[in-house]
């Protein structure tokens, strides 16, 4: 195992003709080598929480073997106290989850037959850590847990299709309260969740967010669901703001944005903002949380991004860091967990391949700054662009000039305003865009007030390539479905912006015969009409981008019941 100290390199802004640097200082790195590697992602950890008490505090950091306690109270001198062994474990093994309750951590895994609920007590650290429980009575396998600490609550989320709830008010003795679905609560699939004073913001992947009053446990109450909302992709992961108002939700898919949702009215959600790094095309974001005015995401090969969001309609990003050194790709490595919470303001991140990263606490956010809301951009030859960008309330208040640096992208660049003032949210446009590389290309946006001078990069790549063909799922070729409420399902394609669902009725005249049709940004869709019964149809995908469309293959399912007017004719 490895206890890696970094640099001093600390969050700044460089505010003297070059570019604003939002970049956070490591303070630690904690890793075991001679852990197994799992075969799925080429990676040995998993989940991140942490803990304090008497003073210290401590790293809590899951891998393909065991739960690893580090304690960071000294993050120049990183060192693993206790291990406790995974009830399974292996080469298999992807998914841990730890939550901690009181003095008592709770862990479950999604893989291995021999999984099981365990509960290790605390309170002895950093000399001993007992197992107290270890059963698999309420669940063998699950994707997460979260606890209710307000009303001593466990919940255990994407257990199969089963969503089960615990009574932990004995925290060694955890009791059964609830299963979902049930009668009258057709909970779907959760994939996580975020629950607080029994309201629950449940994360419902393909059937995407879930607001639900658990109070009365036998008796759930829906209060609102949002399943069809802009770049919908599958619904991950979240977490509410400290005043309650928006929940801050994580599509797990290349190229979401993370949605600030306006959650006042559980019974009207709607999506008040999107943002991401806007690094590349395929940045994917996985898990995140709140403290005070910021948002910390875990962002896979992009590491950690913090956002200001004080302002839920415009967050803006103040810090990053980036734990995974490799390249990126369209798949899944670098940092997967994020825990902001320690009494020192340090924050924990865990990195898929490279292990527990401690982070020093953020400083008083910086106020000169451009933020753009997207700084990568794929297009076609002769299109156009734009995109918002937020000039910091730190500049002069006689107005800050925009101009753009040396470029040998062929374009028509122009701002929305200019001069522009502290706080104003400018409009950039990138008109008639023409190029003659295959490789992205650098526009460099520049701001000086006469004080302050700083700049923000632009990628721009001209790909004329239209949208790859999807892969499509549901229903399978050849099944029998009912004829309401058809649910079809496709793979995700990177570089698609929209998917056209076409159903017809002759394969080989496929155009002539469509019956139903329905665009989405989404890579599911359920039919909200009745399709005759007994029949046969047949249905594709249509990948769209600003270059072109592609079409999937054509598969061909069949209705239940009879069909009146085929009986008919044939009697």
């Amino acid at each position: 195992m490895k206890a890696i100290i970094s640099g001093t390199v600390f969050l700044f802004f460089y505010l003297a003709n070059g570019h604003a640097q939002i970049q956070a200082n490591m303070l630690g790195n904690w890793q075991d080598d001679g852990l197994v590697v799992g075969s799925s992602f080429d990676s040995r950890y998993n989940d991140v929480w942490g803990y304090a008490n008497n003073g210290r505090e401590y790293a809590i950091i899951g891998s393909t073997e065991a739960i690893h306690i580090i304690d960071v109270t000294d993050p120049s001198d990183l060192a693993e106290v206790q291990r406790i062994e995974g009830a399974d474990g292996g080469f298999f093994l992807v998914h841990r989850d730890m939550k901690v309750y009181q003095d008592y951590l709770y862990c479950v895994a999604d893989e291995g037959s021999g999984s099981t609920l365990q509960i290790i007590d605390l309170s002895t650290l950093p000399d001993t850590a007992a197992e107290v429980y270890n059963s698999n009575e309420y669940v063998v396998t699950c994707h997460n847990i979260f606890i209710d600490s307000s009303q001593a609550r466990l919940y255990i989320v994407g257990k199969g299709d089963k969503t089960t709830v615990l009574d932990i008010s004995d925290p060694e003795m955890p009791a059964f309260l609830a299963t979902y679905p049930q009668a009258g609560f057709p909970l779907p699939y959760v994939h996580d969740a975020y629950i607080e004073n029994n309201i629950g913001y449940m994360n419902c992947a393909h059937d995407g967010l879930w607001v639900v009053d658990f109070t009365d446990p036998d008796a759930p109450i829906i209060l609102g669901t949002m399943t069809d909302y802009e770049d919908a992709g599958y619904n991950h992961s979240g977490w509410l703001s400290e005043d309650g108002g928006h929940y801050f939700l994580c599509d797990e898919n290349h190229g979401s944005q993370v949605k600030s949702v306006n959650v006042t009215d559980p019974s009207d959600l709607k999506v008040d903002a999107l943002f991401s790094p806007g690094n590349w095309a395929n940045e994917i974001p996985h898990n995140c949380a709140v403290k005070g005015n910021l948002l910390y995401l875990s962002y896979y090969y992009d590491g950690m991004q913090v956002y200001d969001v004080s302002n839920p309609l415009n967050p803006v990003r103040v810090a990053k860091y980036d734990t995974y050194p490799g390249t990126n790709v369209p798949w899944y490595a670098g940092n997967w967990g994020i825990y902001p919470f320690l009494p020192s303001g340090n924050i924990l991140l865990s990195d898929m391949q490279s292990g527990l990263f401690v982070i020093e606490k953020l400083p008083e956010t910086a106020t000169v700054y451009l933020d753009l809301k997207k700084s990568f951009f794929s297009v076609c030859n002769g299109a156009s662009i734009s995109f918002e960008m937020t000039v910091g309330s730190g500049f002069s208040p006689d107005g800050v000039t925009l101009e753009i640096g040396n470029t040998d992208l062929q374009a028509n660049i122009t701002f929305s305003e200019n001069p522009a003032m502290p706080g104003d949210i400018i409009t950039v446009t990138i008109a008639d865009i023409t190029s003659n590389t295959d490789t992205p290309e650098e526009i460099v946006i520049l701001a000086d007030d006469g004080i302050n001078n700083i700049s923000e990069p632009v990628s721009v790549l001209v790909d004329n390539v239209p949208a790859p063909v999807a892969a499509i799922n549901s229903p399978a070729e050849n099944s029998t479905v009912a004829v309401d409420n058809i649910y079809f399902n496709w793979d995700e394609t990177i570089g698609a912006d929209a998917y056209k669902l076409e159903i017809a009725t002759d394969a080989l005249d496929f155009g002539n015969t469509v019956v139903f049709d329905a665009q989405t940004e989404a890579v599911f869709y359920t039919l909200d009409i009745s399709l005759d019964a007994a029949t046969q149809y047949f249905w594709r995908i249509v990948s769209t981008n600003e270059c072109g469309t592609s079409t999937s293959s054509i598969w061909a399912f069949d209705t239940e019941g009879t069909n009146a007017a085929k009986e008919l004719a044939g009697n």
